[in-house]
Formats: structure tokens, C-alpha cells, sequence
């Protein structure tokens, strides 16, 4: 052994390999309305490769029942009663670290590219590069009023007759450009670069419910099963 404690030999092949972490965020997808969770009808044959290469969990449960302080719960592994991300509108603090803080420590390029929603005028915390500009606003104007609901109620969205078929869609085209953004991101890693922490974020299956036509017709001659409500 070497004075310093070190062995002899090359000290770059001894050295621990940093993993690439990729981490796909979809909003209000049903686990049991996909293939890897047993349904027979819905066509998830990437989500099927996953489940059969690697883990599924039986038992998982978000830290909060609103999107926007789950995603702060989840960077920061901390409660939303501990950092006060309690709603859609409320401030993730600049100096709270996250997970992306701590991994720009260590060597890895953060990046993001999709759906993260943040409040207020940090809008990185930690990610080293966003792909694209989120569509949400970075002020306070989701702070909800009796007389004046920004953003507006959400229920009218969920009933049948307001599916309809279509790719003219903000939230579709935004989802679409993460997408590319991130393969391409991916594609680029594969020849250089040091490790990486990538979160790609969709907003769909969030309502509205704009299916495009594609999709739709994959369907088209499907039974889904209704849920059996119980009387009363």
C-alpha cells in the first residue's frame, strides 16, 4: 500500500461509476389504468418493458394529494408541512436543497425538461438547465379568491362531453416539445458528458381531455369497463 493509504494501479478504474438517473413524471395517470398494473385494455407497452426489466411497487403513495407540492415534496424529500408548499400557488423557497442542489455537488449536469410548475422567481432549485419554458406563471396569481378563481373550476373538464379528439393543443404541443428536448438531451449523453440527472415532466393525462385522433382510434372498437358504484 501507498503512504497516502491509496493502492497502487490505476486509480480511475478503482474509482466508483457515477450513474445516470433519469426520472419520467406523468400528471394524474392511474396506476391501475396501465398494462403493468394488470389492465386489459390500455396499451402501455414502454411502462410494460419497464415493469418486467425492473421493479413495479404495489403499495405507493404521493406525499400530497395536489400536484405542484408533491413535486416539492419529492425534490426535497421533505413534507409539505415542512416547507410550506401546502397549495398550487405556494413558494418553494430558494434555499430549501433538493436533490438537484446535491447532485450538482457531486459532478452531475440537473436537468429538466417538461411540466415542474414552480412559484416565484426561483424557477430552477437546483437544475442546472431547463429545455423549455414552462407554462406556468411564476408569480402568485394561483392564490384562489372567492371572487375571482384563477385558474378556473376544474370539474366541467371531466365530463364526457368535453372529450374531444384534436393535436391543436397547448398542453399537447408543450408535452410534445419536452419530449423531443429530451431525447435529444439523452442522445447527446451518449458520447460525453458528465454523469446526468434528468427529470422529464408531461402534463397529460391532466384534463382537459384532448386525445390525439391517433390515439383515440386505437380505441375505438374497445369496451372499457365501467366501475360498479354502489347504490346511494
Amino acid at each position: 500500500n501507498n503512504p497516502d493509504g491509496q493502492s497502487k494501479g490505476n486509480k480511475e478504474s478503482s474509482a466508483p461509476t457515477k450513474p445516470n438517473v433519469l426520472i419520467v413524471v406523468a400528471d394524474q395517470l392511474v396506476p391501475m389504468l396501465t398494462g403493468p398494473y394488470g389492465n386489459s385494455i390500455v396499451r402501455t407497452p414502454h411502462m410494460d418493458q419497464l415493469a418486467k426489466e425492473g421493479v413495479t411497487f404495489l403499495s405507493a403513495y404521493s406525499p400530497n394529494p395536489l400536484c405542484a407540492p408533491a413535486r416539492a415534496s419529492m425534490l426535497t424529500g421533505k413534507y409539505s408541512s415542512n416547507i410550506g408548499v401546502y397549495d398550487n400557488a405556494a413558494l418553494l423557497a430558494a434555499d430549501e436543497p433538493t436533490v438537484c442542489h446535491s447532485l450538482y455537488n457531486l459532478g452531475y449536469e440537473t436537468a429538466l425538461s417538461g411540466k415542474v410548475h414552480f412559484v416565484g422567481p426561483d424557477q430552477f432549485h437546483g437544475f442546472s438547465k431547463r429545455m423549455i419554458q414552462s407554462h406556468y406563471p411564476t408569480d402568485f396569481q394561483w392564490v384562489k379568491s372567492r371572487e375571482n378563481k384563477v385558474p378556473k373550476q376544474h370539474a366541467l373538464n371531466y365530463v364526457g362531453s368535453d372529450i374531444h379528439t384534436g393535436t391543436k393543443n397547448s398542453n399537447y404541443e408543450f408535452d410534445e416539445s419536452a419530449h423531443r428536448e429530451a431525447i435529444q438531451f439523452l442522445k447527446s449523453k451518449e458520447r460525453k458528458g458528465n454523469p446526468f440527472f434528468l427529470m422529464v415532466s408531461y402534463n397529460f393525462p391532466h384534463e382537459p381531455f384532448y386525445p390525439p385522433q391517433k390515439y383515440w382510434d386505437m380505441y375505438a372498437k374497445t369496451e372499457p369497463e365501467i366501475p360498479d358504484f354502489p347504490e346511494g
